[in-house]
C-alpha cells in the first residue's frame, strides 16, 4: 500500500470516529440530566421528582 493510500484510509477512518462521536454528543445534549441512562437514582428519588415537577 503506497503512503498516499494509508493517509487517505487514516483520514477516512479519523474522519468516520469524528462524526461518531459528535453524533453521540449531540443525543445525549438532547436529553435532560444523565439521559435516562443514568442507574444512580433509586425509583424513591425518580418519583419524588416526579411530585416536585406537579
Amino acid at each position: 500500500m503506497s503512503a498516499r493510500t494509508q493517509t487517505i484510509v487514516a483520514l477516512a477512518i479519523v474522519a468516520v470516529t469524528v462524526a461518531l462521536l459528535v453524533r453521540i454528543y449531540v443525543q445525549k445534549c438532547r436529553k435532560p440530566g444523565c439521559g435516562g441512562d443514568c442507574g444512580a437514582l433509586s425509583p424513591e428519588v425518580k418519583k419524588l421528582q416526579a411530585r416536585l415537577k406537579k
